[in-house]
């Protein structure tokens, strides 16, 4: 879907979708443009391992199973060098994230443009500030 895009692709990713826009941004550096990642995890694999057995789907109470294939599968994705990266990537990052190390997503993306807050939370407290950033 985005290789058919006929402009300039900017992507968003929070958490999980930060992991993936960090994939998508690697192998389709010539299409997209800039990635802008909110308390990314760059380490899924290590802090998606507490989370296998069932959980309840908070939207429609089903129930579903995350296990290690899953963690595999995510595995698969991983990127450990950005340097030939570091200008499509702006990376928003608090201290106070919950779930997250927020060192681990600055380490990563070392070189790139970081903001980085103290206190706040996985969700990025008052993320609005940013929306006109360049």
């Amino acid at each position: 879907m985005i290789e058919s895009y006929n402009e300039d692709v900017y992507l968003i990713g929070s958490s999980l979708g930060g992991y993936y826009s960090i994939y998508l941004t690697t192998v389709l550096s010539d299409i997209v443009k800039k990635t802008i990642l909110i308390n990314p995890a760059v380490n899924p694999t290590t802090t998606l391992n507490r989370a296998i057995g069932k959980s309840e789907n908070f939207y429609d109470n089903s129930y579903y199973e995350w296990n290690q294939n899953h963690l595999k599968m995510l595995e698969e994705y991983k990127k450990t060098d950005l340097k030939n990266y570091k200008d499509k990537f702006m990376l928003l990052s608090q201290k106070g994230d919950e779930l997250l190390d927020y060192k681990e997503a600055t380490n990563l993306l070392s070189g790139s443009k970081q903001i980085v807050e103290n206190n706040g939370n996985h969700s990025f407290e008052g993320i609005e500030r940013y929306f006109d950033e360049k």
